[in-house]
């Protein structure tokens, strides 16, 4: 018998270890490299629970790096290498896990130790969706100072008709396009693209909804540029 690796898609793999018994930033350097390297020198084992998916007997530290190396880049961490137990090979793969793996994991009774991995998870994702917002922000600006010479898109959303608004607005939205193009109508005037994100909403279901989110506002102007070029 011949052990050998599989690809196995992460969003299929589970484990019953918490995120939280590792250190973020061990958890974050190991997936940076795994996208570096392309895969993990040191696969983790799986036993399988069905067809489609598979929990981590083996390898939970490793498991949490590829987790957040396929946060990082879907693409390039969509999948990772790994053992799968099966009767023909779990006996011998068993043995060696007693003899050969080390646990990286801290003890479970560490409570201060797991609230701080916990903690620096956390504002480490905090940092990240600030990061993408003033992305966000900062290419909206662009493209209304690239877009001041050509159109006018602040000018049309505060004195466009409703069906004029409706034909510039259907080429993102086509979903509750009459509710959006009345709340923005009825919320003018604006005095920047940012004030109708932030400012204009519309009711979905129970909850109270942006009418046009920042990627949305960004993709309007994308196509109003592309439509005067």
């Amino acid at each position: 018998m011949k052990l050998s690796t599989l690809l196995v898609a992460v969003r299929k793999i589970s484990s019953v270890v918490p995120r939280s018994d590792f250190p973020e930033d061990n958890i974050e350097a190991l997936a940076k490299l795994i996208l570096e390297a392309q895969g993990l020198i040191n696969p983790i084992i799986l036993n399988r629970t069905s067809l489609e998916s598979f929990d981590v007997v083996e390898g939970h530290f490793e498991y949490y790096a590829a987790v957040r190396a396929r946060e990082i880049d879907l693409r390039q961490g969509e999948m990772i290498n790994a053992f799968i137990l099966e009767p023909d090979n779990q006996e011998i793969i068993e043995q060696q896990i007693k003899l050969l793996r080390l646990s990286v994991s801290i003890p479970s009774n560490n409570l201060d130790a797991r609230l701080n991995n916990l903690e620096t998870r956390l504002t480490k994702t905090y940092e990240e969706l600030q990061q993408q917002q003033r992305q966000l922000n900062t290419k909206l600006e662009q493209l209304e100072g690239k877009l001041l010479e050509k159109v006018d898109p602040l000018q049309l959303f505060n004195h466009a008709e409703i069906e004029q608004l409706s034909r510039k607005l259907r080429v993102v939205y086509s979903q509750q396009l009459p509710l959006r193009v009345q709340a923005i109508v009825d919320n003018r005037p604006y005095k920047s693209l940012s004030e109708i994100v932030e400012r204009v909403t519309i009711k979905g279901g129970k909850k109270t909804l942006r009418a046009i989110s920042e990627k949305k506002m960004l993709e309007i102007i994308e196509q109003w540029l592309n439509l005067v070029q």
